[in-house]
């Protein structure tokens, strides 16, 4: 009797073996450069919006707010988009959102038969659920792409959304020094984004586990004391570093008496000094905790912003502007790196609550600063009161660090 062979039986492999790691890093290495060209551009347009628009500087100001307004609910709406629709399509998506909101805010002046103000605000608040997609989806792809090795590689790709932070300011220097409108400068942006998404094409991506359709379930993460102190850390982190890019420019025009050229060059070297500091905590991040660098670098961070308040002259603003950038460049990404090592596999919700710190930083500190800078007639005191969250950051970690020891390295 023929002996028939039995049918083989494949298995298939977990997504994760489907995927490289190296080319799901590259890819988001691209996106994260695209979205940082587009996410600091305001603070050197400010004072050149608030003139189109005909507005105060405090008025400009609550941009930032809507920002906020569009990213939070849609930071907590990720997990269950993601599990309908796929991580890349939702990343994807959040890039396309990004760039049509980008092109709205430069066209919204000509919306009309004069500008208005309002136009500015609702493309700001949809590029806000656009920027939460990006912030929830590539923060949590590149953690479950690299298990073991969150710290290194989340601090490799924020190196490179400061290496676009850096270009767009000095896009936009450009652009105002030959008297081009500010406008152009968006449209640039948009298109940089769009262009971004050719690079998550080719890659298969790790995708999100079950439970991301329970809309409850990312504040039930809030159980998880990293995860709650990951929030706090990057609601503090956020309002600092939103509020000191956005108005240090503003501050070198109004105080210092610069051309909006040079103001906006202080958002470039505040950047590339990141850069530098990310690059550089990317190859210690295997070497000390996470912890450690999150209280150093927010004490540091403090003293940058003290120092951009006392500025008089514009090397010494630039200095701080520098020496704040160097401090500020791996806060983000230790914090993440944190929750990531404790909460493996369900990185997305995790990361979906935390990143609501992103919307909450945005929402109230950054506009206050414009207000406290108009109630006092200078925003020498606006510019100092970083300080007080960055040594609330600290602090935070270090009394939440203690009780398992700053030189317990789960990482």
């Amino acid at each position: 009797m023929k002996r028939q062979a039995l049918p083989v039986q494949r298995r298939r492999l977990p997504a994760m073996r489907q995927t490289s790691a190296f080319g799901i890093t590259a890819a988001l290495c691209v996106v994260f450069a695209a979205y940082g060209v587009s996410m600091f551009l305001l603070g050197p347009c400010l004072t050149a919006v608030a003139k189109t628009y005909g507005v105060s500087l405090a008025a400009v100001g609550s941009l930032f707010g809507a920002l906020a307004v569009g990213f939070l609910p849609a930071a907590l709406a990720m997990p269950a988009i993601a599990q309908r629709l796929g991580r890349k399509a939702t990343l994807a998506a959040g890039l396309a959102v990004v760039a049509v909101a980008m092109a709205l805010f430069a066209v919204a002046p000509e919306i009309g038969p004069r500008p208005r103000f309002g136009f500015a605000v609702a493309a700001m608040a949809i590029m806000g659920v656009g920027a939460a997609s990006i912030e929830v989806m590539a923060n949590a792809i590149a953690s479950d792409a690299n298990p073991g090795r969150q710290a290194f590689v989340l601090n490799l790709v924020h190196a490179f959304f400061s290496v676009g932070a850096v270009a767009g300011p000095w896009l936009a220097a450009v652009m105002l020094s030959r008297a081009i409108g500010w406008q152009l400068t968006y449209g640039i942006a948009a298109a940089v984004l769009a262009l971004a998404m050719v690079a998550l094409l080719p890659q298969r991506y790790p995708e999100a586990g079950a439970g991301g359709s329970d809309p409850f379930a990312a504040f039930r993460m809030l159980r998880i004391g990293a995860v709650a102190m990951g929030l706090v850390g990057i609601i503090l982190y956020v309002s600092t570093e939103v509020g000191l890019s956005g108005w240090i420019p503003a501050f070198m025009e109004k105080t210092l008496h610069t051309d909006k050229p040079t103001a906006a060059a202080s958002v470039s070297i505040l950047w590339a000094a990141m850069t530098v500091g990310r690059f550089a905590c990317t190859a210690l991040a295997q070497r000390f905790p996470a912890a450690l660098f999150v209280v150093v670098l927010s004490t540091g961070t403090a003293l940058a912003s003290i120092g951009v308040a006392l500025s008089r002259s514009v090397f010494t603003c630039y200095l701080a502007a520098g020496f704040a950038g160097l401090c500020m460049s791996s806060i983000f990404a230790m914090v993440l790196a944190d929750v990531g090592v404790h909460v493996r596999g369900r990185a997305p919700m995790a990361f979906s609550i935390v990143v609501v710190g992103v919307g909450g930083g945005m929402l109230f500190f950054p506009p206050a600063m414009g207000w406290i800078g108009q109630a006092t007639g200078s925003l020498r005191l606006a510019l100092g009161a970083p300080a007080l969250l960055m040594i609330a950051c600290a602090a935070t970690y270090a009394v939440a660090h203690m009780r398992r020891g700053l030189k317990e390295r789960p990482y």
